[in-house]
């Protein structure tokens, strides 16, 4: 599953106040979601990464400013 299938699914669960809608988007996107994957999927999902700290300070942020984005998404969880 591509990361970014997550965030379109995190921004539709954050751009709705109906329970059920939230939860058949979730539904959807862990279905979706390879065994090896849903762990991680959650984790991202509930603002935990399996690793705690990510070691991103200023340096890395500004840095990420001066990078041209990929024309289509690829990272994979």
């Amino acid at each position: 599953m591509r990361l970014v299938e997550l965030v379109r699914a995190s921004q539709a669960v954050t751009s709705t106040s109906r329970r059920l809608e939230k939860i058949q988007l979730l539904a959807d996107l862990i279905r979706r979601a390879d065994p090896e994957e849903i762990e991680i999927a959650v984790a991202f999902l509930s603002g935990q990464t399996r690793q705690g700290r990510m070691g991103v300070g200023h340096a890395a942020i500004a840095g990420a400013a001066r990078v041209t984005a990929a024309g289509a998404p690829s990272l994979d969880l």
